[in-house]
């Protein structure tokens, strides 16, 4: 081989390399979705799901949303991938991701910062104590899909309350056999085995209030002796009343308690109201249905028309003071709805009512 020949076999190869070039250049071009970019994703709470209140009778600042946490994470069918977390004091925040699918959790009015998690089920997975909550600060949850474009995104996710809440609207007193006028007092109103812990996935445990209230508030029968989380918890299933009522009137000053969800799979949560007459105090605990997050149940009016379980008015809760009363002692109906109503009655076509 001469001299002459090198040149030709150069060329060839500069020919292809060139073609290999062209081609890479073909198939980025043909294959666009490959890339990802930098986009501002905007997370904010639904404003028609949570903010939005029913026409009812709860704590007017339930809705507040006092801050979020938001976790995003790559999705592709379940492989969850971290990448990115954000907190903000307000009900929306910007945050940096790439674009594609994503799964989005928020977490609203949680105290505990969680930003620093980068595993999903980690986050589903963390505990919410019923005293982490207050009338003007409930914890939610909230998680949505989205594909986030190579524009600035936006999200709007809806959540979901922890707690269930339990209304009574209205107490009357119709006591017979002469009873009703005999000094009547609505003493006090209160939850026996709220609901205490929830997890984010919705994994409940643990109950408030299964042998004392009030001053002997207990968690699971063990009184607590941290200050905090009894004054917490008894501000949400405890009020102390002590309001005259006369013959055939009533206390209308509504009462709203909160307890976290139960299923009533280990025991059932209790509405209690005690009232006083003539000075000996009466208990008349209603049997509640199973409480899911995000519910309330509505007591539109409670008639008290017989003296119920003896109690003795202390902060122990003793055997029969928390036993469901009868049919002959109160009469009432009780509404559960998603924080808005579906009936249950004592009564074969009652209307709100609950007879006791």
């Amino acid at each position: 081989m001469d001299s002459t020949t090198k040149p030709k076999n150069n060329m060839k190869k500069l020919l292809i390399l060139a073609a290999l070039i062209g081609l890479a250049s073909c198939t980025a071009e043909l294959n666009p979705q490959s890339k990802t970019e930098d986009v501002t994703l905007t997370v904010s709470v639904k404003s028609n799901d949570v903010l939005t209140k029913a026409t009812d009778v709860g704590d007017p600042n339930e809705s507040n949303v006092n801050n979020i946490q938001v976790f995003v994470f790559k999705k592709n069918v379940d492989v969850y991938v971290f990448e990115a977390a954000a907190k903000a004091n307000a009900n929306s925040l910007p945050i940096t991701v790439t674009t594609g699918e994503k799964d989005v959790i928020i977490l609203v009015n949680e105290p505990s910062d969680y930003t620093g998690l980068t595993d999903r089920n980690a986050i589903l997975s963390n505990i919410s104590s019923l005293a982490d909550n207050s009338p003007s600060s409930l914890v939610m949850f909230g998680e949505a899909s989205s594909t986030v474009t190579t524009s600035s995104h936006n999200i709007s996710i809806p959540v979901t309350r922890l707690a269930s809440r339990v209304t009574v609207k209205k107490i009357t007193n119709k006591l017979r056999n002469g009873n009703a006028t005999k000094n009547v007092k609505v003493s006090r109103v209160f939850l026996t085995n709220a609901g205490a812990t929830s997890t984010y996935g919705f994994t409940r445990g643990g109950f408030y209030a299964t042998t004392g209230i009030n001053t002997h508030l207990d968690f699971n029968g063990i009184s607590l002796s941290d200050t905090a989380e009894k004054d917490a918890v008894n501000a949400l299933i405890y009020k102390n009343i002590n309001a005259d009522i006369g013959e055939n009137a009533s206390y209308t000053t509504p009462v709203v308690l909160y307890g976290y969800a139960n299923d009533k799979a280990i025991k059932p949560t209790r509405l209690v109201v005690e009232m006083a007459i003539a000075g000996r105090y009466f208990t008349y605990p209603i049997e509640l249905p199973a409480m899911a997050p995000n519910h309330t149940l509505e007591v539109t009016e409670i008639v008290i028309t017989s003296v119920g379980n003896i109690s003795n008015g202390d902060d122990y809760i003793d055997d029969g003071e928390d036993t469901p009363v009868t049919f002959l002692e109160a009469t009432f109906t009780l509404n559960v709805q998603p924080w808005t109503i579906v009936t249950v009655s004592n009564e074969t076509g009652g209307t709100n009512n609950y007879t006791i």
